[in-house]
């Protein structure tokens, strides 16, 4: 974490280690110079000799001295160290999301595992803990740790003894109490599942994206209920894994108070004997007020350990971002693709196999529409032929060429695709929502404009305030939210603008499922024209609204039961035409 934060920054870090040094020793230089300040004010008292005046006067103008070298640095060691933490934590968060996007598959998100790993990068379990914020809190005990050195050194010079060995039993002191500390780090990471409950429960109640669930059905205290759970049962359960460690920190408290008793008890007898001057003995009380209280752990200690798991997970991402990765090319074909399974197989990390041995072909500027009750695997083929997700066995031929993980940037950059669950980029315009279908070409402003009226966007951008250029999604003021029809279409131009700058595969599933039942007509009535020339597979339950397309291929338990056009398999009288006939009857019966 600190080389992390210091990594090109000479300068700063230059003047960090210098204020730290100078806010932890300016306190022991002010307690040294008091106690002898002390001892020529009982000497100037005594005697009212001139030199001892003038010696007492150039006492208290060094104590002042140190006193504004003390705050100067402080607030230095503050600034500095803030300005390095943010910019560590800026950087910490920038590592972690290319280390995430830069592995071409998705199905790594999935992994309860990895996304715990994601989550200690934010902060889970920590009350959002970042690196930079852990940087911080070590600058400050960098400090003070500088101070205590400086102090055991004046003490050592009293009575070496004395600073050698409150030294030692103050540091030890620490790093025992500092363990428990250590506990609850580790711990948290024990518990990020229950943790990341926690915060589900909690963002439930806080977002809007169930708000409107959870007031009709009267959930909140259900979910305010499991949340308080949740959170105390953590909570228990770190406090438990500290329990070893407690009984400790109280005997050590104990034994703070009597070094510092002890110390000054022996130093005050020496005074008394004549041994020890008074000013010695106000130094030594005065040194000893930092160390003691230097050596009890706080939060910033508590910090730094959070902040050092957060850069940790950082460095496990990184860890597994695949090595053969390579630039995306920009540069694309303009041919129709020709795609091919050979003995697909894919299972989820946490269900079952979803295909054995799938063999599929689909021709250059085909259109292929994928049928099937939920559950048959066709999204999962779908995000298979997109390069989303790998397949654990056989093979996926793209143009006759095997696709690898190599190459898995460079083809997806070729497919188009609006998928059930398409993204809505809240906090950007409207023209940047269907520019990044093509976002090295997002200056071509009449491509963007081109795409939208072919989705249908014309009447959206006639009403919104400032026409393209207006600000989606409720996250920032001033932004707009669309319907669900509405950001549909914007997802339907963003394929399109890919396709007019050389996608090569379009994927559609279920393209209409937010549309109402004029537009989605409109659509698939255009449907031939929009997937001219483009290999394009399209996913719908509604089966009359993909009998345009050239091949209709039906899956079931992982295989390809029926496969041809909607003429053909409606002659068959198999499956499809019995899943056509079944839905077709219901708008029968609805107009007798």
């Amino acid at each position: 974490m600190v080389a992390d934060a210091l990594r090109g920054r000479p300068v700063q870090a230059s003047v960090l280690v210098v204020s730290l040094a100078l806010a932890g020793a300016a306190p022991v230089g002010i307690a040294a110079t008091s106690g002898h300040l002390l001892a020529a004010a009982a000497q100037l008292f005594g005697t009212r000799r001139a030199g001892s005046a003038g010696h007492a006067y150039l006492l208290v103008v060094v104590v002042a001295a140190m006193l504004l070298v003390g705050q100067v640095a402080l607030g230095l060691r503050t600034h500095i160290g803030e300005v390095i933490g943010r910019r560590l934590s800026g950087d910490m968060l920038r590592r972690a999301m290319v280390a995430v996007s830069a592995r071409p598959t998705t199905e790594r998100l999935l992994d309860s595992n990895y996304a715990a790993t994601v989550a200690r990068v934010r902060g889970l379990g920590s009350l959002e803990v970042l690196p930079g914020d852990g940087f911080t809190a070590l600058a400050t005990v960098g400090s003070t740790w500088s101070g205590n050195l400086a102090a055991a050194g004046l003490l050592a010079s009293i009575r070496w003894w004395v600073g050698v060995g409150a030294a030692l039993i103050l540091a030890g002191s620490y790093l025992a109490i500092r363990r428990g500390y250590r506990a609850i780090v580790l711990g948290s990471q024990d518990e990020s599942g229950a943790l990341a409950r926690a915060a589900y429960l909690r963002d439930v109640l806080t977002t809007p994206a169930a708000a409107k669930e959870v007031r009709l059905f009267g959930l909140s205290d259900y979910f305010i209920g499991g949340f308080r759970s949740t959170w105390a049962e953590t909570i228990r359960h770190l406090r438990a894994a500290r329990a070893a460690d407690e009984w400790v920190s109280y005997v050590l408290c104990l034994g703070v108070a009597a070094v510092y008793l002890g110390t000054l008890g022996s130093l005050g007898l020496a005074v008394a004997r004549g041994q020890l001057g008074s000013g010695d003995l106000a130094a030594a009380a005065l040194a000893l007020g930092p160390l003691t209280a230097g050596v009890l752990p706080g939060r910033d200690d508590l910090n730094i350990g959070w902040g050092a798991a957060s850069a940790e997970a950082v460095r496990q991402l990184e860890s597994e971002v695949p090595s053969s990765a390579i630039p995306v090319p920009t540069v694309k074909s303009s041919t129709p693709v020709r795609l091919s399974c050979q003995g697909l197989g894919f299972a989820y990390r946490a269900g079952t196999s979803v295909f054995d041995s799938l063999d599929l072909d689909l021709e250059p500027g085909q259109s292929v529409a994928l049928v099937g009750e939920n559950g048959a695997g066709k999204t999962t083929l779908t995000a298979l032929l997109a390069g989303l997700l790998a397949p654990e066995r056989g093979q996926l031929l793209v143009d006759g060429e095997e696709l690898d993980e190599i190459s898995l940037p460079a083809w997806q950059r070729q497919v188009a695709v609006l998928f059930q669950d398409f993204a809505h980029y809240e906090a950007t315009s409207l023209y940047d929502n269907v520019g990044y279908g093509a976002i090295e070409h997002t200056a071509d402003r009449s491509g963007v404009v081109r795409a939208g009226l072919r989705a249908g966007l014309d009447d959206l951008v006639s009403d919104l305030p400032t026409g393209w250029d207006s600000l989606l999604g409720t996250f920032l003021p001033g932004g707009l939210d669309l319907s669900g029809g509405q950001w549909q279409r914007v997802g339907l131009a963003r394929a399109l603008f890919a396709l007019d700058h050389g996608a090569r595969l379009l994927i559609l599933d279920e393209p209409a499922a937010n549309l109402d039942v004029t537009a989605e007509t409109e659509l698939y009535d255009r449907f031939l024209e929009m997937t001219a020339g483009v290999t394009t597979v399209i996913v719908s339950h509604r089966l009359a609204a993909v009998r345009h397309a050239d091949r209709i291929v039906v899956l079931e338990g992982g295989r390809v039961v029926e496969d041809g056009s909607h003429g053909q398999l409606m002659a068959r009288g198999g499956g499809y035409a019995e899943m056509f006939n079944l839905q077709a009857s219901r708008f029968r019966r609805g107009d007798e």
